[in-house]
């Protein structure tokens, strides 16, 4: 696909494997305590258990030390059982012929990261070597489809974010410029003249721009290069549904050239000072999901967004699976429920077999028969 700054190269790379070989959690939700071990020796490891006895927490802690994970504020993730104010992770897993031991720690001293015994200041500081995953959970995968539009470009952001290195630079520094933008404008509301405010906008807008157009062409190049693996994706999930699936990238500004994006925001300055904020630009953009040209979040049925949500995370899996050159986890959160049979079978059809999968369930009927060699579960009880 050729984006710059090394967005889908066109160069082979031999497939590696990534697996999770074990974790172990510390006051981490309702594992409290710290002898709460799990060990994973198949590609495939379903997690069953009634409501409410940690399959969702145990999915979140193997996605929280993975690569662009939004996670909760540490302190609403321990253990309200704890006797101390600190949760931990601790995860083994081997990368090609690799094996990492990867330690995440949060409490009163701070956080801690730790990789092979060194010390790093943030999870991003270990780019190459995180734990990749995609995960599916209903409601947060519905939110994309048909919430608010800020969902949908925090996906997009961590996409495009581990395929393009540029973008994940370019997407902080215009984070930086946006809050230094929108603290000017404020200033009117201050007392500071309209006129003062506008000539100390330019070196802003400026920036705004440089930042912002790359941003807009990757995201609008990445939605228009993707549409086949989307639909394809759609189709195999939907079954036999006639819709025709794609996706439309809906920018604040059409970035024709940055010349024109920079006029744009300039022209926007008034609207800007009666705001007090920066109206224009990534920040505000959206793409929405088509069937048959109608939008999902109106016009869809719950099947549809459902199986619009699904294709998009299986998409990501095998964009940056080209990427990457491996295959990432995938974690699916109870996906079965939310599917009828029907869709159920196609969905477990088109699971990639590169992948280590985890899912959650309450129950394996309805499930697809896989030989006891194929899979391990994991039951979790009631304490």
């Amino acid at each position: 696909m050729g984006f710059e700054g090394g967005l889908f190269l066109a160069v082979w790379k031999q497939i590696m494997s990534l697996f999770l070989n074990s974790l172990k959690l510390s006051n981490f939700r309702n594992y409290s305590g710290s002898e709460h071990y799990f060990n994973f020796h198949e590609k495939t490891v379903f997690i069953i258990g009634p409501n409410a006895v940690g399959k969702s927490n145990l999915i979140e802690a193997i996605n929280y030390v993975s690569f662009g994970a939004h996670r909760e504020t540490d302190k609403l993730i321990i253990s309200h059982d704890a006797k101390e104010d600190f949760f931990s992770i601790e995860a083994d897993y081997k990368l090609e012929e690799r094996n990492f031991h990867l330690l995440v720690s949060s409490g009163q001293a701070g956080k801690v990261v730790k990789l092979n015994g060194v010390s790093h200041r943030y999870l991003s500081s270990i780019r190459e070597e995180a734990i990749k995953v995609v995960v599916f959970k209903a409601k947060e995968s519905l939110d994309i489809v048909r919430g608010s539009p800020s969902k949908r470009r925090e996906w997009l952001d961590t996409v495009l974010s581990l395929l393009d290195i540029k973008y994940s630079d370019f997407l902080k520094r215009f984070n930086r410029v946006l809050e230094q933008r929108n603290t000017l404008l404020k200033q009117l509301f201050e007392g500071k003249s309209r006129n003062q405010i506008i000539s100390e906008l330019e070196p802003w807008d400026d920036e705004l721009v440089k930042y912002g157009f790359y941003l807009v062409s990757c995201r609008a190049k990445f939605i228009t290069e993707s549409q086949r693996q989307f639909s394809e994706n759609y189709k195999k999930i939907g079954d036999s549904s006639p819709e025709l699936p794609s996706l439309g990238y809906l920018p604040s500004i059409m970035p024709l050239d940055e010349k024109k994006f920079l006029e744009r925001i300039v022209q926007n300055h008034s609207q800007d000072l009666m705001r007090g904020q920066t109206l224009l630009g990534p920040h505000r953009d959206d793409f929405q999901f088509l069937l048959d040209e109608h939008e999902v979040k109106h016009f869809g049925s719950q099947g549809q967004q459902r199986t619009c949500a699904l294709a998009l995370k299986l998409m990501q899996l095998e964009i940056w699976k080209e990427e990457l050159g491996y295959s990432p986890v995938l974690l699916l959160d109870d996906v079965a429920a939310e599917l009828d049979l029907e869709r159920q079978e196609a969905l477990f059809k088109a699971l990639p077999s590169e992948s280590q999968i985890f899912i959650t369930t309450t129950h394996l009927v309805n499930l697809p028969t896989l030989s006891k060699n194929d899979y391990q579960i994991i039951k979790l009880l009631r304490t």
